[in-house]
C-alpha cells in the first residue's frame, strides 16, 4: 500500500501545480500512527512547496462527536489549505464542522475515497481533494462495469482497484518461479516480488528490495459533479487532476528498517 508520507507528498505537489495549496497549510490528523505521519509528512513539505503550517491537531481517533470546537481553532488561524489524513466518521465531521464555520479554506484529503464519505458530505465535500492508490477513470470501462455487476456499485475507493493490481504484482512474481507440485515456498515468492514489476492502467508498480514497499502511482482527485463514475450514494465522484509516479513521491529507506530475510 502507499503510505502516509507517499499520499501527502502526491497531494502537496498536485496542489501547488494547480495553484490551490496556499501559503498557510493547517494540519489534522487523527492521533494513530498514520496521522502522525501524515503530519510529519506535511511538516516536511512547508519548505520545498513554500508555505507555513500555521497550526497543528492531532485529535482523538473515532471519539469526537463535535469538530465545531475544532473548526473554530482553524478558523482563527486562517488557512488557505486544510490538510488531513483522517478517515471515516472523522472526517465526515471535520469538513462539515469547517463548512458550518464559514470556511473556504480548500481540503486536502488522504481517505475522501473511503466508502460512505462523499455520500455523508454531499454538497460539502465538493471541490475537496483526495490522494487516491486507483481512480477508475483510467481502468478499462469493462473491467469497471464488471466490478459493478458483482458488487452492486462503482469503485470509487481507489483501494477497490489498487488491490487488483497488487494481485497482478503477485502474478509477475510467481511467473519467474518454477512452481510445480508440492508445498508452497513462501520464501521464493517473497524474494520473487524484489523483482516483480506491472503495468496496470494508471503507470508501473514494483516492489522495493530494501524494504518491501510497494511504490505505485497515485491519482490525486477532486469531488465534483458530473463524473463517469459517482461514489455510492452520492450524485459526486472523483475526478482524476493529475497522477504521481511512485518514485516521485517515494520516501528513503528509513534507518531503522533492517529486513532479516530467512535462511
Amino acid at each position: 500500500m502507499n503510505t502516509a508520507s507517499m499520499r501527502i507528498s502526491a497531494l502537496l505537489e498536485i496542489l501547488k501545480k494547480n495553484n490551490k495549496l496556499g501559503t498557510r497549510v493547517y494540519s489534522v490528523n487523527q492521533n494513530y500512527s498514520y496521522g502522525q505521519d501524515a503530519e510529519a509528512a506535511i511538516v516536511a513539505g512547508a519548505s520545498k512547496y513554500g508555505y507555513t503550517v500555521v497550526g497543528k491537531i492531532l485529535h482523538d481517533f473515532g471519539r469526537v462527536q463535535d469538530f465545531a470546537p475544532y473548526a473554530a481553532k482553524i478558523k482563527e488561524a486562517n488557512p488557505d489549505t486544510i490538510l488531513t489524513g483522517d478517515w471515516a466518521n472523522d472526517l465526515v465531521l471535520l469538513v462539515k464542522a469547517v463548512r458550518e464555520s464559514g470556511m473556504k479554506a480548500v481540503f486536502g484529503t488522504t481517505y475522501l475515497d473511503y466508502p460512505g464519505v462523499l455520500a455523508g458530505l454531499g454538497d460539502d465535500g465538493l471541490g475537496s481533494y483526495v490522494a487516491m492508490s486507483f481512480n477508475p477513470e483510467f481502468e478499462k470501462p469493462d473491467v469497471v462495469e464488471a466490478f459493478k455487476t458483482k458488487t452492486g456499485r462503482y469503485p470509487s475507493f481507489g483501494g477497490d482497484l489498487h488491490f487488483i493490481s497488487m494481485f497482478d504484482l503477485l502474478g509477475s512474481a510467481l511467473t519467474k518461479l518454477s512452481v510445480k507440485d508440492g508445498p508452497v515456498d513462501v520464501k521464493k515468492i517473497a524474494i520473487g516480488l524484489e523483482s516483480a514489476s506491472i503495468k496496470d492502467a494508471m503507470g508501473t508498480v514494483t516492489v522495493r528490495k530494501e524494504d518491501h514497499q510497494a511504490i505505485l502511482p497515485i491519482s490525486v482527485s477532486v469531488a465534483k459533479a458530473g463524473v463517469k463514475y459517482p461514489a455510492p450514494g452520492s450524485p459526486y465522484g472523483f475526478a482524476s487532476v493529475g497522477v504521481i509516479p511512485g518514485e516521485q513521491v517515494i520516501y528513503p529507506v528509513q534507518s531503522s528498517c533492517n529486513m532479516q530475510r530467512p535462511e
